[in-house]
């Protein structure tokens, strides 16, 4: 697969039908994919009864702070057995379960149209205790998912956990799972590297105790620390 950070652009040989380079194609997904998530933070805003234009202002321009990837998954041998925060992944799991290092997270699989199913992506419903699959996909539908970060600042609402969420082998008709080639372009939308982290200015506080007294880092420095605990956890699983 191919992973871009911060605006970047790189060239590389293809095949299009439209005539356009690697550059240009990829450049033009990067736009939809960052203005669906630009979207869906403005109509946050506007649910968190805060200024509109808050996230741009605070935490962006996210168009040159933000991450995405492209990426085919294969079938190349057994699934992943991972434990996390109490869960437990089988043999059936192609990625385990996690949230996303964004504010939120913008995905379209690589699908004509609209179609059935999540091709094994799966969200976990806390209310349920259960794992349910995404209802539909394809180049006309974009999944979006509540990151990290977000939950992080909008702590002090209860509004926006982050999704957990994962890949499974897929169901085919007859019930059974497979397993299948497939491609996704994902987009973390981030802060930029020197953004404060604070609580959000909603009214609508409505978590006694969510906000400490302490000093709001900055992005650079929780995303840093981020990492660390997660290098930590994947070594307490394998061990």
């Amino acid at each position: 697969g191919f992973v871009w950070s911060n605006g970047e652009q790189f060239d590389a040989d293809i095949d299009d039908p439209r005539r356009r380079s690697f550059n240009e194609a990829t450049h033009d997904l990067f736009h939809v994919l960052h203005n669906i998530g630009k979207n869906v933070m403005e109509a946050i805003e506007q649910r968190l009864i805060i200024q509109h234009g808050y996230f741009q202002q605070e935490f962006g321009p996210t168009c040159s702070s933000s991450q995405w990837h492209l990426k085919r998954y294969v079938d190349e041998g057994d699934g992943s057995i991972m434990v996390e925060g109490g869960f437990v992944d089988d043999e059936n799991v192609l990625l385990p379960i996690h949230t996303d290092p964004s504010l939120v997270s913008v995905v379209v699989i690589d699908r004509e149209g609209v179609q059935d199913g999540g091709m094994g992506l799966e969200v976990y419903e806390a209310s349920s205790k259960s794992w349910r699959e995404i209802t539909c996909s394809g180049h006309k539908v974009a999944i979006v998912f509540v990151g990290h970060y977000l939950s992080f600042i909008a702590k002090n609402t209860g509004l926006f956990p982050a999704s957990k969420h994962r890949v499974v082998k897929w169901r085919t008709s007859g019930g059974s799972r497979c397993r299948q080639q497939r491609m996704a372009a994902t987009l973390f939308v981030r802060p930029r590297p020197n953004a404060i982290m604070k609580p959000l200015p909603s009214p609508l506080n409505i978590v006694a105790g969510a906000v400490s007294g302490k000093t709001p880092p900055t992005f650079a420095a929780l995303n840093a620390r981020v990492a660390r605990n997660y290098m930590k956890s994947k070594k307490r699983s394998k061990g």
